[in-house]
Parts: C-alpha cells; sequence; structure tokens
C-alpha cells in the first residue's frame, strides 16, 4: 500500500528573511536621512533669517545714535573734568564698568569717540553724544546754579514740541515719568564762560536736579580745577565769603551712548565656562547697560577723516588712528552675528556692513 507524501508548508527561509530585513533597514535609514537633512535645511534656513533680522535691526538702531552725532554738541568737543578725582566718562566708574580702557582722548567728550578693541573677541566700541530734544527743549536757561556746581534749578513749566510755553496735558515737565529728568541723566551745562557736563543723581520739586559727586560716570568733580560745572563761574569773588556768581546759564540734556560687545554666562550662570556667549550691548548715559542682540561675535568699527586744514582725506581707519575726532566724516561698522546653535556641524555666522555720515559732522559751510 502506497503512503501519501507529506505536505510541507511554503515560506521564507533564515537567509530570505535576513535578506529582507537589512533591505528594509536601508530603505528607512535613507529615509531618516533624508527626513534629518531636511530638518537641518529648514533650521539653517530659519537660523540664518533670524541672523538677517537681528543684525539688520540692530544696526538700524546703532545708525539711528550715529546719524544724530553731534546735534547740538560742540564739535570740537566738550572739556571733562581735570585736576579731581580721576578720569571722568572712562567708560569705568564707582559702580559700573562696561570697557577695558576707556579713556577719552585729549580729555574730551566728542561727539564721536571711537575705542578699538575695547570689547569681548577684540571688538571696537564706540560712544556717540547728541542733543535729547525730549527733554523739555534745548537752551533752557536755568533759575538758580549751585555755587559749587552740586545742583542747578531748571524752568518747572512744560513745554510742547516746539518748545514753546503750553499749559498740560499738552506738553511736559522737568520731572514727566516719561520725557523728564531722572538720576542718571547727562546734562550740558553752558554759558559765555564755556561748556560742563554732569550726571543727575536726584530729582527734587521746585525744578532741582542735584549732581551730587561720585556718580556712576564720575563726571560730577566739585574740586576739579577744570571742565566742572564751578568752572563755568564769573571770575572770582575778591571776598572770601562772598558769593560765586554764574552769568546767564542754559542747561540740556543730551544721550552719551556707548555700544560694546560683552560675554555672557550661559544656562550654567557662571562666567568664563564653555556656554558663555557674546552680547551687543547699548549704554545710555549713567543707566545700565541694557542687551541689543544675542551671539554677536563681533564688531568692527573704522573712520574716514577728512583734514580741512591740510585737505588730506584718510578712509577706513581704525579707532586708534584717529587724533582728532571732529574730522570723522563718515563711520563704517561691520556687524558679525552667530547662530547659537550648530547646523550641519558648523556654526553659522552672518555679517552685515554699513556706513554713516553723522548730518552734523559731514556738513561744511562752503559759503561762510
Amino acid at each position: 500500500m502506497k503512503l501519501p507524501r507529506k505536505q510541507f508548508a511554503n515560506g521564507y527561509s533564515l537567509i530570505e528573511l535576513l535578506v529582507a530585513m537589512a533591505l528594509g533597514l536601508i530603505v528607512v535609514g535613507a529615509g531618516v536621512a533624508i527626513f534629518r537633512s531636511a530638518t537641518n535645511m529648514t533650521q539653517l534656513a530659519f537660523s540664518r533669517s533670524d541672523m538677517q533680522q537681528n543684525a539688520r535691526g540692530t544696526l538700524a538702531i546703532i545708525t539711528r545714535d550715529i546719524s544724530q552725532a553731534s546735534i547740538g554738541i560742540p564739535q570740537s568737543g566738550i572739556a571733562l573734568p581735570t585736576g579731581g578725582t580721576g578720569a571722568a566718562l572712562a567708560a569705568c566708574g564707582p559702580t559700573q564698568c562696561y570697557l577695558q580702557n576707556g579713556t577719552y582722548p585729549n580729555n574730551l567728550l566728542a561727539p564721536v569717540v571711537p575705542f578699538a578693541a575695547q570689547g569681548a573677541n577684540n571688538s571696537d566700541a564706540i560712544t556717540v553724544v547728541y542733543v535729547d530734544n525730549s527733554w523739555p527743549d534745548t537752551n533752557k536757561t536755568l533759575t538758580d546754579v549751585a555755587q559749587n556746581g552740586s545742583a542747578i534749578t531748571v524752568n518747572t513749566g512744560t513745554f510742547d514740541s516746539s518748545g514753546n510755553p503750553a499749559p498740560p496735558p499738552a506738553g511736559h515737565a522737568y520731572d514727566d515719568p516719561v520725557y523728564g529728568s531722572k538720576p542718571g541723566d547727562v546734562m550740558m551745562i553752558f554759558n559765555t564762560h564755556g561748556y560742563s557736563v554732569a550726571t543727575v543723581t536726584g530729582v527734587a520739586a521746585g525744578g532741582v536736579l542735584s549732581m551730587a559727586a561720585g556718580d556712576p560716570l564720575n563726571l560730577n568733580q566739585p574740586t576739579a580745577t577744570a571742565g566742572n560745572v564751578s568752572a563755568l563761574r564769573n571770575a572770582p569773588n575778591p571776598f572770601p565769603d562772598g558769593p560765586q556768581i554764574y552769568p546767564t546759564t542754559s542747561a540740556v540734556r543730551i544721550n552719551v551712548v556707548t555700544y560694546f560687545i560683552q560675554t555672557n554666562p550661559g544656562p550654567d550662570g557662571a562666567l568664563g565656562t564653555a556656554d558663555d556667549y557674546p552680547v551687543l550691548m547699548r549704554q545710555l548715559n549713567a543707566q545700565n547697560a541694557i542687551p541689543l542682540v544675542d551671539y554677536a561675535s563681533a564688531m568692527q568699527v573704522t573712520y574716514d577723516i577728512y583734514n580741512s586744514l591740510s585737505s588730506t582725506y584718510q578712509a577706513a581707519l581704525d579707532g586708534a588712528q584717529v587724533g582728532n575726532a571732529s574730522e570723522i566724516r563718515k563711520i563704517n561698522i561691520s556687524l558679525t552675528l552667530q547662530s547659537p546653535a550648530a547646523g550641519q556641524g558648523k556654526n553659522e555666522a552672518y555679517t552685515i556692513n554699513t556706513a554713516v555720515s553723522p548730518r552734523d559732522l559731514s556738513f561744511k559751510d562752503r559759503y561762510n
């Protein structure tokens, strides 16, 4: 009797299974690689877009300040106090320090002050000065000046945008919470004897602005031999106990703006570790410096100058090569930002350049 043949189930062998799995892994791996590449490209595009937007927005702020340099300020600069308690406006005061060696050339607060290699990553810094027309208006005659220059009394009226007296609420007063004086402001005080600058340390009733010694910028130096507010007095009274008289004196608020790059601590909160990052800062007068943009790896500033006496023009000078700031005619800025995270195996960087000619420094009256 013939027995039936045993039936076997059809299926894949082990080798066939392994081959199929290998091919599947290759296909999946290729898909993952394509997805990862697309994700990286998207992140890179967003990173570049953010850097470009941040760089252009930051340069817009810088150029706005630079374009106003010297407005309402003597083009030759304002002498800073000498013979007192040390260097004034050296970017390092009793309570604040922004630059490594921020001494002002010739001890003058010029409309533009170059600082070469004074920030993090060997970056440049720059200070610009101009009148702040939001403080009631220019050329406000003072009603009183303390004999030692430690306080001034300003007009307590309100003023509209044209400087004409206007009743509230059309104008704003000297102590207006938004536009008025506040501690940390820098005032330019002047009369027939010259100009001086001082830091507001207190605002009191009756229009009194105190300018006590020990301010963050070391501008208030009553004992200085020159360059302070008391240097604006008339000739000394021959009588020891007699009053020291000031001629008609005016004051305006000015903006002393410094841009520099500093290194800030990263997420670990400790400075000097691997996660530190550079930040472009803007300091206004004696107020605390505020960050403008993170991951600003470099800012380089060069200057075009013109000497009217020798009729010579020099371009792209380093800040250290500018001997007379009043000769500056154009300022060239190069700002570099880097991405906060690595993309495609490297940190992306974006550099943007611009040039600004401060209108009050560039203008020359050829018909006078």
